[in-house]
């Protein structure tokens, strides 16, 4: 999941411009990978989803930071990662302050 746009990265590498791909994908998979790490975060006992999403997210940023490099339009590209970032963060305030800690229970030895 997290590799599969390394074809496309190659290609906008060699060619040297992001052309005509779109952001989205590559925001969406940020902002999904960096939600699923506060979810494991403030959901107790939850390691393997954190790691598995850790290495997607710094895959991920690499993605952003080639996008960035080769967009013809850098402004609008950093506005749109701001805003990935922005959602990432309010989620992530929000589950911190807002969710009460005995709606989650600790995982009992071989539960998934």
């Amino acid at each position: 999941l997290f590799g599969s746009p390394v074809p496309t990265f190659m290609k906008i590498r060699k060619e040297r411009t992001t052309g005509t791909f779109a952001f989205l994908p590559y925001g969406a998979g940020m902002l999904n990978a960096a939600s699923w790490v506060s979810y494991s975060i403030v959901t107790p006992e939850r390691y393997q989803t954190a790691v598995t999403n850790l290495v997607g997210a710094a895959l991920m940023l690499v993605w952003l930071v080639m996008f960035v490099k080769y967009s013809s339009n850098r402004g609008v590209v950093l506005a749109k990662i701001f805003l990935v970032f922005a959602a990432w963060a309010s989620m992530t305030i929000a589950a911190i302050f807002l969710v009460r800690d005995d709606w989650f229970t600790p995982l009992r030895e071989g539960e998934t």
